[in-house]
């Protein structure tokens, strides 16, 4: 009897066990699973965003540029680009505008303009310099676009500009012939003329340009009258001009020069002069000559009787009248 209440409470205590057992792996269970709808109503936490590294950008904004220029003549310039980027221009960093088309050229007298100031992100840099224009004439293109050096070219470039490049005014002349007497009578009129040639640039306008026959051997003198002749009408580069007018010889014998050279007044003796004509003025053959003046003579007169009367005249001719009886 005693070993069966001994066997039952021994099942007894193991069915007790096997119970609390059984109701601890139910909690559990219970935990985990709300331990795992707990974690999924719980949003997860993007990892943290990256900036974007520092970048240069540039936008055209306008410029300034005369369309034609003269050869080898200086200009002031304007150039506005826009900084769209996110870094700072700065001389510091190398920033610069440069010149393009081609890359880097020296067309203008220099391929880089440097920063005036710093210009921050969403501000613009006016790029303000001068240039020179090209020595030969030509067409040539006007175009610039940002770069920092060591680093790189970036950006839009400017709008590509193509410049005229003429030729600088140049006068010059050339003398061709002249038609002048070796010889001269002193105080006679004799006609001239000299002939030139505008091997320049430049036209001859005799009214705008104020350009004239100019005597010299001495500079600007008057010994055959005028010192200056005025052009006949404009004279074209390539064309000739022939100045022709009366002159008088001077009226003391002796040699003179003559010789001239064309002028823009204000502005410069032009190419080379008339080959100088040494031109020897004589004196004048002696002439008699006379003209009555006046008379007192009585209108009537008795026969035989003596009367005063006077008679002047005026020598008109190149002999001296010596005194003596007629």
């Amino acid at each position: 009897m005693i070993t069966q209440l001994n066997l039952l409470a021994r099942c007894l205590v193991a069915a007790l066990l096997l119970l609390f057992l059984f109701n601890g792996a139910q909690a559990q269970v219970v935990a985990g699973t709300a331990q795992t709808r707990s974690n999924a109503a719980r949003p997860i936490d993007p990892p943290p965003e990256e900036e974007p590294p520092p970048y240069n950008y540039s936008a055209f904004s306008s410029q300034s540029v005369p369309t034609t220029m003269t050869a080898g003549t200086a200009y002031t310039v304007t150039v506005s680009m826009y900084n769209n980027g996110t870094t700072t221009w700065s001389s510091n960093a190398l920033h610069a505008l440069g010149s393009y088309n081609p890359m880097d050229n020296s067309t203008w007298g220099g391929g880089r303009v440097g920063m005036a100031g710093d210009v921050a992100p969403g501000q613009t840099a006016t790029f303000t310099f001068q240039v020179t224009a090209p020595s030969t004439p030509g067409n040539y293109n006007f175009q610039w676009r940002m770069v920092q050096d060591g680093v790189e070219w970036f950006g839009a470039m400017s709008t590509n500009l193509v410049v005229n490049v003429v030729a600088a005014p140049r006068n010059d002349s050339q003398f061709l012939s002249q038609s002048v007497p070796a010889s001269m009578i002193a105080g006679a009129q004799y006609p001239v003329s000299l002939t030139f040639a505008n091997t320049g640039n430049t036209t001859w306008n005799p009214t705008n340009g104020k350009y004239v026959l100019l005597a010299v051997n001495p500079v600007n003198n008057e010994t055959w009258v005028y010192s200056r002749i005025p052009l006949s009408g404009p004279v074209a580069p390539g064309q000739q001009t022939t100045v022709a007018w009366t002159t008088r010889a001077p009226a003391t014998p002796g040699t003179y020069n003559f010789q001239w050279i064309i002028l823009q007044e204000g502005v410069e003796l032009i190419g080379t002069p008339s080959t100088n004509i040494g031109v020897v003025v004589s004196a004048p053959a002696p002439v008699n000559d006379a003209q009555f003046v006046s008379q007192n003579v009585p209108a009537t007169m008795v026969p035989g009787q003596t009367y005063p009367v006077t008679v002047i005249m005026q020598n008109t001719g190149t002999t001296t009248w010596p005194a003596g009886d007629a």
